[in-house]
């Protein structure tokens, strides 16, 4: 057998090499003869031309160099690594800092084509786009948004208009206006209440609020108002402590309520052109000529003031539009002076010390009248043809005259005349429908006959001691009576009452339930019955 060793693919010139592993420097093989083991081996033509091509091809940048024969060679040392990472973290910074060279690369002298490769830096730089939509804005660009805008609102300028007493009351105020808006945006409110907010001054508000219409700044510690915003379309600044207002400037004001103030002058009212309701009730108010100049009044109220005399009211011809005046809780001794109201529908003068009604004229459209708790002695319904509603209680009255000119009458009250018989032709009234004729004497039921509008009687103390046998007949629709406080012993005359619904026979001679009973059995409406 021959002992020569089988035939592989190795060439002579692999077969003569000796591979070295340097720590640095590019890995290759030691040749002890180079030039004669590849001039020996069949293929050294075809590896020479090899490298020369790939020599062309390489980039001139001394990058680091992967040669695969080193993974069968053994590791390096650790230290070695560490230097080749270092090595190489500074190379990548080293083509990330240049732009890769856009030239094209020289083709090799072999007949077959290459395709040029694009080079790439070694670290791929991602390019970041600026999104289409921003979903978080920047909240600078809101506060110079907000500083550009020169309606913009803030907390220096709210505590500047509006001064409180302590500053905890602050918080309240921002936190109401902080319902519909933001501080900064609280110049498009155009409804604000500040009521019980402890503020002691408002100073030029239209700053802050130049579009508000409703303001409220009840029960509050102010003593003046100024410098409110034109805008202004309803006023509340009762309970307060106001002892002089400016408002001059408020030409849409249409509603004003400054009740339970200081106030005992009125000026600068007289601009006041769109005004249609004010109420001064419980002021110090002694006189309001100055009010005869609001032309489109309709509502006013001068109630518990220090009025004296109504003469002012020759003045009010300009006042055509007047429909209701509230003159109650006032020391006025004589009902006069007020014919030039022609439009006046309602008149409240119940707490006054009123003697004498004079008037030239009767007031043809007052349909309403409050007298109750004045002196009059007696009464003319003839000035008041229209007349729906009068209150006369607790008075002096001794007679009653005019009644047969009132046809639309409504409802009457005579109360407490101080245990004084009325001199009345109580016949004049049969188409009324509410009747209160309690606490004077009046034992002449029998004169009430065909009363059938009426619904409601109230004749409690009136020293009655029987009911007429027809009474029934006589009211017929009646579903409400009281009859307190009387000496009644039989109520017979009441079984009828089909429309009855309340009752009440409160301290009277009533001796006998099981009839009392019988009686309200045939009341087949009666809801309430009282015989306490």
């Amino acid at each position: 057998m021959s002992s020569d060793p089988p035939s592989t693919r190795e060439s002579d010139a692999d077969r003569k090499a000796s591979w070295q592993n340097i720590n640095k420097g590019p890995s290759s093989p030691f040749l002890s003869n180079p030039i004669k083991a590849i001039s020996d081996s069949k293929e050294g033509h075809n590896l020479k031309q090899y490298e020369e091509n790939m020599m062309r091809q390489q980039p001139s940048t001394a990058g680091f160099t992967f040669d695969p024969t080193q993974i069968f060679q053994k590791a390096p040392a650790v230290q070695t690594i560490t230097d080749n990472i270092s090595q190489r973290a500074e190379q990548q910074q080293t083509f990330a800092s240049f732009k890769p060279a856009t030239s094209p690369i020289p083709s090799p002298s072999s007949s077959r084509p290459i395709k040029n490769p694009k080079r790439k830096p070694a670290i791929i730089l991602t390019e970041h786009k600026q999104p289409s939509i921003d979903i978080h804005q920047d909240d600078s660009n809101d506060d110079d948004n907000d500083h550009n805008n020169p309606l913009a609102v803030t907390k220096e300028m709210l505590s500047n208009c509006i001064r409180v007493a302590e500053q905890e009351f602050l918080a309240g105020i921002y936190l109401e206006i902080e319902k519909n808006h933001a501080i900064s945006e609280c110049y498009k409110l155009k409804s604000l209440n500040l009521n019980r907010q402890g503020i002691t001054a408002l100073n030029n508000l239209g700053l802050c609020f130049p579009y508000l219409e409703k303001l409220r700044v009840s029960h509050n510690e102010l003593t003046e108002l100024h410098d409110l915003p034109d805008s202004l379309c309803y006023l509340y600044a009762n309970n307060n402590r106001l002892t002089s207002i400016d408002l001059h400037n408020l030409t849409r004001l249409q509603q004003l309520y400054l009740s339970y103030n200081y106030l005992s002058q009125l000026e600068n009212l007289s601009e006041l052109k769109s005004l249609r309701i004010l109420d001064l009730g419980h002021n110090f108010i002694r006189s309001y000529s100055p009010l005869g100049k609001l032309e489109g009044i309709v509502s006013l109220s001068l109630k518990s003031n220090d009025i004296h005399r109504l003469n002012e009211f020759q003045d009010f011809s300009q006042c055509n539009n007047l429909e209701i005046l509230d003159l109650s809780f006032n020391r006025i001794e004589r009902l006069e002076s007020i014919e030039s109201l022609t439009k006046l529908r309602e008149l409240n003068m119940d707490h006054n010390n009123v003697k004498i009604v004079n008037l030239n004229r009767p007031m043809e459209r007052l349909c309403k009248l409050k007298l109750s708790y004045n002196r009059l002695k007696s009464f003319d319904i003839s000035l008041f043809p229209d007349i729906r509603l009068l209150y006369l209680d607790d008075n002096q009255i001794e007679r009653i005259m005019g009644a047969a000119c009132t046809k639309r009458m409504d409802a009457f009250s005579l109360r407490d005349q101080g245990k004084t018989k009325v001199e009345m032709n109580i016949q004049h009234l049969r188409g009324i429908r509410k009747l209160y004729l309690s606490g004077s004497p009046f034992k002449s039921l029998h004169q009430m006959v065909d009363f059938y509008s009426l619904e409601y009687l109230e004749l409690c103390a009136a020293d009655i001691e029987e009911l007429p046998s027809q009474f029934s007949k006589q009211v017929p629709n009646l579903g409400t009576l009281y009859l307190s406080m009387n000496r009644i012993a039989d109520i017979r005359p009441l079984k009828k009452l089909k429309y009855l619904k309340k009752l009440v026979l409160i301290d009277n001679r009533l001796t006998s339930l099981n009839e009392v009973l019988g009686v309200v059995k045939q009341m087949k409406r009666l809801a309430c019955l009282d015989l306490r």
